[in-house]
């Protein structure tokens, strides 16, 4: 009767901790996708910053397309810019990374990104034009 209850306590021990790494799990992937957009456009001055990364979940120690789009009133390119972008997890004492950024023909400043280990990182790029700097940052998710 004994061995009874202790497989019956067991498999009901099993079965909680399964549900309960379901829902970590399910609860961990909707906040990565609920709380960091695949692209941030923010207003920079008169100007119109995106930031994208590209794939949109990094992955770590690999490296990544990072694009920075910067357009007038008008909507048209500005490529007149000097753009660097610094990498870093918020709250933690690792660094920060930094990516240099090049324009390609269509205005778009594009460049490297390596996240160095898994969670939450932020890219914040700096876009000096005309001796004015404004920086807009990105956050995103790095994973295994």
């Amino acid at each position: 009767m004994r061995n009874g209850r202790n497989a019956m306590r067991t498999k009901a021990l099993l079965i909680l901790g399964a549900v309960l790494a379901a829902a970590v799990t399910a609860g961990y992937t909707w906040k990565a996708s609920a709380d960091f957009p695949d692209k941030t456009t923010a207003a920079a001055g008169s100007y119109l910053v995106s930031i994208e990364l590209l794939p949109h979940q990094a992955k770590v120690m690999k490296p990544a397309a990072l694009s920075v789009t910067i357009s007038d009133q008008d909507g048209r390119p500005v490529e007149n810019a000097a753009v660097e972008a610094k990498l870093f997890m918020p709250n933690m004492f690792c660094g920060t990374i930094g990516a240099a950024l090049e324009p390609d023909d269509s205005g778009v400043f594009i460049g490297e990104a390596i996240a160095v280990m898994p969670g939450t990182w932020n890219a914040d790029a700096a876009i000096t034009i005309d001796g004015q700097t404004y920086t807009v940052k990105h956050r995103f998710e790095a994973v295994r």
